[in-house]
């Protein structure tokens, strides 16, 4: 599994340096397929799977890795992307960066035990893929103010 998700990782590089259409980027979704292909049919005889193939036929929890992917991907852009993008496209100086993203550090700190304390109370069905979602869209900017239109009305 860890050569799959490395040879898919190595590709995004690759197509970079030899192109979309190169025998190395083949090559490594090739491998990327195999290795998932063959950890597929492991999971399917192994007597304790890593991963139950039954968890894959359960739409909550397929619902909770998209939510938790989505969640992973925004947190990795403003972790690391961020940083590298202030000081190497704007030129701002390393403390800098830091005190500009010192507010959503704090931010974390408050809210990760609030929100711990509110799974706690409500259990898992309060945290819910839907109920996420739609306590994120209720703390987004109103659409005005970004751009972005209601879901639902006519392109302007």
């Amino acid at each position: 599994m860890m050569a799959g998700v490395s040879a898919a990782l190595l590709s995004t590089g690759a197509i970079k340096s030899f192109g979309l259409l190169s025998l190395p980027v083949a090559g490594l979704l090739g491998l990327s397929g195999v290795s998932a292909l063959a950890y597929r049919a492991w999971s399917r005889q192994a007597a304790e799977p890593f991963i139950p193939p039954s968890l894959w036929r359960n739409r909550g929890y397929l619902a909770c890795c998209g939510v938790m992917g989505m969640a992973n991907a925004g947190r990795f852009g403003g972790l690391i992307l961020v940083p590298i993008f202030l000081t190497e496209l704007n030129g701002t100086a390393p403390l800098a960066v830091g005190a500009v993203l010192f507010p959503s550090a704090l931010i974390m700190i408050v809210t990760a035990p609030r929100a711990g304390r509110a799974v706690d109370r409500r259990g898992p069905a309060g945290s819910s893929p839907p109920a996420c979602c739609s306590r994120s869209l209720a703390a987004s900017p109103p659409p005005g103010s970004s751009g972005a239109r209601r879901c639902g009305s006519p392109p302007a």
